[in-house]
């Protein structure tokens, strides 16, 4: 099914943070350039939205796939 992390609410903030930090740190070798603090706000709120969404697109395949395994258990 999947480990308890992903049902975690706290999942998608640290890993928008994680992926934030990591670009951040990586700007200076990838750009030439450190971010600017409003391009640092854009990927944290891209970085939220993508997350949120592998989320909810995840909870709901396994939500699905218990609907299955409940549907066939009662014939």
């Amino acid at each position: 099914m999947g480990s308890p992390m992903y049902r975690s609410r706290a999942f998608v903030p640290v890993a928008s943070l994680l992926v934030t930090c990591a670009f951040w740190l990586l700007a200076p070798f990838i750009l030439g350039r450190k971010f600017r603090p409003l391009e640092l706000v854009l990927l944290a709120a891209v970085s939220i939205a993508l997350f949120a969404i592998w989320r909810v697109r995840r909870l709901r395949t396994e939500r699905m796939e218990t609907e299955s395994m409940r549907d066939s258990a009662l014939w």
